[in-house]
């Protein structure tokens, strides 16, 4: 006698996609077992009456890249300075490897860090300047030959020995500095901004140098940036900062592609922003009601609330798909406008697209091909488009 078939048990929560393209499978803030090495627990700073840092708790792990990221004055360099015993704390406490750093000064502290403005010292030389902490803590002349030859290998700066600070590029005082930030061995490399300085084709290919050395030292980087960016490129994981808190933590195609709110969509990268009403929900699509299209948008129910609730849709410019021809009846989440503006960067073009009721949409294109047969200009009617799986839903 053959068994019915097994009925299919309710669905309680959405199902989980993939996202993005993980670089490593590193990640022992996934493992309840692995233990951090920097812990901040209910953290807070004040000055008079502004709050700094806002009882932020926060674990880094051993090998960990972590990134805070920012804008000016949202508390990520104050955080960084409490942990290298440069500010004190009003409330909480950092504990490094379960020591509580508590009353440490910054030269007892296992961390060491490393300026936006580098601090070399313009009288000694390369070699002097990264041997300057080592003569600090008494090591012995060879070993601290030793270690300065080791760092000048390092960072490739062998023929620049002798030079003076003033007598090298920006990139290499940079390097100067980063030499000597390591030359102690510390538990944990702290970079306030340290890319600022440079041009931008040297500042790309620094990240990845930095990524490369962070590997090969074994050493846990914590690095404050306004460069979403850069943050991008580097970290591990992505703790993104508003008026003293952190409003969320993740990878950075986590951050990116599932961003937690608005305020976080729009701090990474473009993004267009609809806001809407959801009008129904039919697993797995749910219908957002949008009067600049005739049919709404259709997009999947992941976290979308009840019918009737008013939410975001954002959706990256790089995701959507503009065209001079109509799509084909039926499609959805279709926009129709005008071109208002166009930006070419070489690998992208932008194009901005005025919507019938004024709204701006951005829409980025992949530039494949060197030529083409119809290039898109100002004042073109076209059509924009989206998959439904293109857009994150917000309540915030």
């Amino acid at each position: 006698m053959s068994r019915p078939p097994a009925a299919k048990p309710p669905r309680t929560q959405p199902v989980r996609r993939n996202i993005g393209a993980v670089r490593s499978s590193f990640a022992p803030w996934n493992d309840p077992d692995a233990t951090p090495l920097v812990r901040f627990e209910g953290v807070t700073k004040r000055f008079g009456d502004h709050v700094a840092v806002d009882d932020i708790s926060l674990d880094i792990y051993p090998g960990e890249f972590f990134a805070l990221l920012g804008p000016s004055g949202c508390g990520k360099t104050t955080l960084m300075r409490m942990l290298a015993g440069f500010e004190s704390l009003d409330a909480g406490r950092i504990t490094l490897a379960g020591v509580d750093l508590a009353g440490a000064p910054p030269h007892q502290r296992p961390v060491n860090m490393m300026f936006q403005s580098y601090a070399l010292f313009p009288h000694l030389t390369v070699e002097q300047n990264i041997a300057f902490g080592l003569k600090q803590e008494g090591m012995g002349k060879k070993d601290i030959a030793a270690r300065v030859a080791e760092m000048l290998a390092l960072v490739k700066l062998e023929a620049f020995a002798r030079r003076k600070p003033d007598q090298l590029s920006g990139g290499q005082k940079q390097r100067v500095a980063l030499a000597r930030a390591i030359a102690r061995k510390p538990r944990m490399l702290l970079l306030d901004e340290p890319l600022g300085a440079l041009d931008k084709k040297l500042r790309e290919e620094t990240q990845f140098e930095l990524m490369d050395l962070q590997v090969e030292l074994g050493v846990t980087f914590l690095i404050v940036t306004h460069d979403q960016e850069e943050a991008m490129v580097m970290a591990d994981r992505i703790a993104v900062m508003r008026d003293g808190r952190i409003v969320q933590i993740g990878r950075p195609e986590e951050v990116y592609e599932a961003p937690s709110s608005r305020y976080v969509a729009e701090f990474l990268g473009d993004v267009n922003l609809f806001e809407t009403r959801v009008e129904a929900i039919d697993h797995p699509m749910a219908h957002l009601d949008l009067a600049e299209a005739s049919t709404g948008f259709y997009v999947l129910d992941d976290d979308c609330p009840a019918p009737g609730s008013t939410v975001w849709l954002a959706v990256r410019p790089e995701k959507m798909r503009i065209s001079l021809d109509a799509p084909p009846a039926g499609e959805k989440n279709v926009l129709a406008g005008e071109i208002w503006d166009i930006g070419y960067t070489g690998d992208w073009t932008n194009y901005i697209v005025e919507l019938p009721g004024g709204r701006l949409v951005r829409v980025a294109q992949a530039n494949a091909r060197r030529f083409v047969d119809r290039p898109i200009g100002w004042d073109d009617k076209v059509w924009v488009s989206f998959d439904p799986d293109a857009g994150v839903v917000l309540t915030s």
